[in-house]
């Protein structure tokens, strides 16, 4: 067909009453407007320039070399709860415009079970990277608040100069819901799909290892490779656009608050635990009378003589309880615009 498929909300749905994501549906059709005579984007498999290292000669020689050039890396992890401590990282890859991608193992094991590396080897390779990683230049990944919570949990030092989020500053350019993992934006930008078959290998359950080591290097290695090479190349696109859109504020709050968040989630937020236990139980006992003054009331009253029933109180008043007090019992006027399948909004 030759033709561009692009999403949206259906417009009834706007007009139905869903006025708050009108903005959204305009900036959709502005981005199909632009498209219109664009050519698809051409990329092919001969475009990726993905290197997989298999000997330590090889690593070192990657690792020794001084890099100066901005680059992207992404690593590929047994679990991503750090604080679970069942946590490593098997490979890594990095992206520079120079060398393309590359990506080696780090504690991995071979398909027999064994260990790729000594465990002199992987100190060595551990202290070599941690050097990267503190080096001046400047690093951008997709989620950079994984790759930072996780070059501290497993390589003892955080990242220096951060410079770039794909993820991020997807945010910022793109509302639609949906958009922002980096398989997707790949996707959108190259028309290639990847990583479908990789997914079962990735899921682990809350205390569990994934499986990711049960996947042939030359399937994960370029797995991993694609990940920082899109990241790269996304990544050069999106600082155009930022800048020229006049975002960078918007993108540098963002950055500075995963970086922030990060920090949180590994050092953990000081708590006064007496006091937060004080709490816990005086706004316990508020609730409380505030549910029971609820189902006294002289309007629960009204909807148990109407219904026949008291009003249904779990965790919360029950909606459809809520529709029938506000409106058919208590007489109050619905807002223009509300209606929903389920009757009339009460939020």
């Amino acid at each position: 067909m030759n033709a561009w498929v692009c999403h949206s909300y259906h417009p009834s749905y706007i007009l139905r009453g869903n006025t708050d994501l009108e903005h959204i549906f305009e900036l959709d059709f502005s981005v199909f407007a632009s498209m219109v005579g664009k050519p698809r984007p051409s990329f092919s498999l001969h475009d990726e320039n993905i290197r997989i290292l298999y000997t330590f000669d090889e690593v070192m020689e990657f690792l020794d070399d001084i890099w100066v050039d901005p680059f992207s890396f992404d690593y590929e992890t047994s679990s991503y709860r750090y604080h679970e401590g069942i946590h490593t990282v098997h490979l890594i890859s990095v992206a520079m415009s120079k060398h393309g991608a590359v990506s080696f193992p780090y504690d991995f094991k071979k398909s027999d079970g064994t260990m790729w590396w000594t465990p002199g080897q992987i100190r060595t390779i551990g202290k070599l990277w941690k050097e990267k990683l503190k080096s001046n230049c400047p690093k951008s990944a997709q989620n950079m608040k994984h790759e930072e919570k996780c070059s501290r949990a497993i390589f003892g030092v955080g990242v220096e100069n951060w410079d770039w989020d794909t993820m991020l500053a997807a945010h910022i350019l793109n509302e639609s819901p949906g958009t922002k993992g980096l398989k997707t934006q790949v996707y959108m930008e190259y028309g290639f799909h990847y990583g479908s078959d990789t997914k079962p290998f990735l899921e682990a359950a809350p205390g569990k290892r994934n499986r990711f080591e049960e996947m042939p290097i030359e399937e994960s290695g370029k797995y991993c490779g694609r990940d920082s090479l899109f990241t790269h190349r996304i990544a050069k696109k999106q600082k155009r656009l930022i800048r020229v859109q006049g975002l960078q504020r918007a993108y540098d709050l963002f950055h500075d608050g995963a970086l922030a968040f990060a920090e949180m989630e590994m050092n953990g937020i000081r708590i006064d635990m007496p006091l937060a236990e004080q709490w816990d139980k005086e706004w316990g006992d508020e609730l409380a009378e505030l549910k029971e003054g609820i189902l006294t009331s002289d309007d629960a009253k009204k909807f148990e003589k109407k219904i026949g029933r008291p009003l249904n109180y779990q965790k919360k008043l029950s909606g459809k309880d809520l529709q029938i007090l506000l409106f058919d019992i208590l007489k109050i006027k619905h807002l223009a615009g509300t209606e929903r399948k389920t009757g009339w909004a009460v939020d």
